[in-house]
């Protein structure tokens, strides 16, 4: 099993909607010479003989298996071209340099549940 990169408008990988339909994903495929469409829609990305990337639409994302370096820079540019982004799984936004930043916690926490002491406090009497 292998890591997975995906082009999305998603908050996260794992939200819905915001999708990028398969009108798009087709034209922008058809727009980039360096991209090779089949008739299921998938895309061949072929840096060179020895490094060739298979671009994946799939419920509103794009996915790419075993993405680096060349394969990176151009998931960014055509998420640019989406007006979408490249995160992994984990929450990690890449640029098309291939480095990458955790993505900023979109999701509030929970408050503490007031009057109940914690973990720390039960056990050692103090918090």
């Amino acid at each position: 099993m292998g890591w997975e990169l995906h082009i999305t408008r998603r908050e996260h990988i794992a939200d819905e909607g915001n999708d990028i339909t398969r009108a798009e994903w087709i034209a922008a495929a058809e727009a980039d010479p360096e991209l090779t469409l089949d008739e299921a829609g998938m895309a061949e990305f072929a840096a060179s003989e020895d490094e060739v990337w298979w671009f994946k639409w799939l419920d509103g994302a794009i996915d790419v298996i075993h993405a680096d370096g060349p394969a990176v820079a151009k998931m960014v540019a055509l998420a640019e071209v989406l007006g979408a982004e490249v995160q992994d799984a984990n929450g990690y936004v890449y640029n098309a340099d291939g480095t990458s930043q955790l993505k900023e916690i979109w999701r509030e926490p929970e408050p503490a549940r007031p009057g109940k002491p914690g973990l720390f406090a039960r056990l050692f009497g103090r918090s």
